[in-house]
């Protein structure tokens, strides 16, 4: 079930450290999200770049307000130069 945690008192808004990265805006059903991740790492084999962790997941909508076709989910990647 979706929350929306930003809404609880308890739960502001948080910045995030500054990292490079490759990032990925996919839309489509969360279970569907693999797809992006798998051109986040073809890009990196590709450009001879290193993927590190933790990556990030943002998501910009409501599942309870929008179609799953219409969901999207921004995956960052961290990297570094081989």
């Amino acid at each position: 079930m979706w929350q929306d945690l930003s809404r609880r008192p308890e739960n502001g808004s948080e910045n995030l450290p500054a990292i490079r990265a490759i990032s990925v805006v996919y839309r489509g059903p969360y279970p569907g999200v693999e797809a992006g991740y798998n051109q986040i790492f073809s890009y990196a084999k590709e450009n001879n770049l290193e993927t590190l962790s933790p990556d990030r997941e943002l998501y910009f909508n409501n599942p309870e307000e929008v179609s799953e076709e219409e969901l999207m989910t921004e995956i960052q990647v961290p990297i570094k130069e081989k």
